[in-house]
Order: structure tokens, then sequence, then C-alpha cells
């Protein structure tokens, strides 16, 4: 089954995509830190830093893997499946309500 996500789904997806790709870069970069610098001077050993590294970019990829394997094939899709996976693509994004680029019309609404 193909489905096509309108206007608004495409701009709340590439927000949503710019945000977590943003995220992954910060986990990583704060992971090379830590293991650079912080674990020293904190105490922490290289294998508690690196752990440390390693689930931090993990969770920074589960939101995107959560978009993309079972919200992003719905778009688009008749019924109840396509309005379930409109309203976790606006859930998802409300959680960046406070940043740039959000649009108060992209609200889930009342459940």
């Amino acid at each position: 089954m193909t489905t096509k996500p309108t206007r608004t789904q495409r701009t709340i997806l590439a927000f949503l995509d710019a945000h977590y790709a943003t995220a992954r870069q910060r986990a990583e970069w704060g992971a090379e830190q830590l293991l650079k610098v912080g674990a020293p001077s904190l105490g922490i050993s290289p294998q508690q830093a690196e752990r440390q590294g390693r689930i931090d970019v993990a969770r920074a990829e589960l939101l995107q893997r959560f978009l993309d394997e079972t919200i992003r094939p719905h778009l688009g899709a008749d019924g109840l499946l396509g309005a379930n996976a409109d309203r976790q693509l606006r859930l998802l994004a409300w959680g960046y309500s406070d940043q740039s680029g959000y649009d108060d019309a992209w609200q889930p609404g009342p459940p």
C-alpha cells in the first residue's frame, strides 16, 4: 500500500527530521567529549563513558526510528490508520512547540 502525506504532514516531517538529526549530532558530540574530557576529570572509566555515549546516541535515534518505522509509512492512509499516524506525527512535533519553525496549526487537538 502506497500512501502520500499531505503538504502539512511533509512540512512537519521535515521539521522533525531536522530536529532529530541535530539531536543525534549533539549526542555523538557529547559522547566524544565525555570520553575525551569528561571521563578522566569525573573519575569515569573509559568503558563507562563509551557505554554512556552509546546510550545517549541510541536515545537520540529512538524518536527518528519511531517516526520512520511506525508513522511515516501510514501518513495519508485512509481511515483510522491514517488518522492515528497524523495524530502521532502532531504529538511528536508538539514536543518542539517552543522551537523556531514550529507552527501552532500543527497542534494535535483534543483526543
